[in-house]
């Protein structure tokens, strides 16, 4: 007896994306890797196939489909280029799930349709001092003049460098809890080009070499009140 069954909806994901990779993306996975080559062909393909912006709703130029049929067509990349599996779940994973849930009216619409279309969104929580420790981290978003000034470094950032914008974490200030100061944790959308931001040269890496992965400077970046994500406050929440 069968407890579980994919839907069709499912099925035709993951047969779209087994055909992807073992007719385009299994021959070219050791070239990737062997160069530490990021695969932009294999994200450009997959953008144009849907499944990118398979989970953000149709009205931003996503498919709306549920998250099985991501994880069905997503397995299947895996099975023949870690790179591209890695690049893309980071993408939807975090980047179109923190869309979905705390992004407001106006933000979906300016930043969903460009990652349905393959603008990748990065998410920069790890620090030097601060990686599943969240309590560590250092970087600062400031308020000033309607505007948020960021400071700070992040380190083992996934698709550094090929990413259109980043989420980024950051300490807004602090609060009393049950008598005990905490920090406040704050995610802004920072995009690649905004004066100030860096990023370091790749990692060399043992594995998945085409999964680049870099470290991101922030120098008095100014990033305006329209693009925090979530409320003040929200970090911690948008992170997990």
């Amino acid at each position: 007896m069968n407890f579980f069954e994919l839907t069709d909806e499912q099925k035709d994901m993951q047969a779209l994306m087994r055909d992807y990779a073992q007719n385009k993306f299994k021959e070219r996975a050791a070239e990737f890797d062997k160069n530490s080559t990021f695969p932009q062909v294999n994200i450009d393909e997959l953008a144009e196939a849907g499944l990118l912006g398979c989970t953000a709703p149709e009205e931003y130029g996503g498919l709306g489909l549920d998250y099985m049929s991501f994880i069905v067509g997503l397995e299947e990349i895996a099975k023949v280029c870690g790179s591209t599996a890695g690049i893309v779940s980071v993408h939807v994973s975090i980047g179109v799930t923190a869309m979905n849930y705390f992004a407001t009216e106006a933000q979906k619409k300016k930043y969903l349709p460009g990652m349905c279309a393959g603008k990748l969104m990065g998410f920069a929580l790890t620090e030097p001092d601060a990686g599943t420790d969240a309590a560590g981290v250092k970087t600062t978003a400031v308020k000033k003049d309607g505007k948020y000034i960021l400071n700070g470094q992040k380190t083992f950032i996934s698709t550094a460098g090929h990413n259109e914008n980043y989420i980024i974490v950051a300490i807004t200030g602090t609060n009393v809890v049950n008598g005990k100061e905490r920090k406040e944790y704050s995610t802004f959308i920072v995009n690649k080009d905004a004066p100030g931001f860096s990023i370091s040269k790749p990692y060399h890496k043992m594995g998945m070499r085409g999964f680049v992965t870099a470290d991101l400077f922030l120098d008095d970046v100014e990033v305006s009140e329209e693009d925090m994500l979530g409320a003040q406050g929200d970090g911690l929440k948008v992170a997990l």
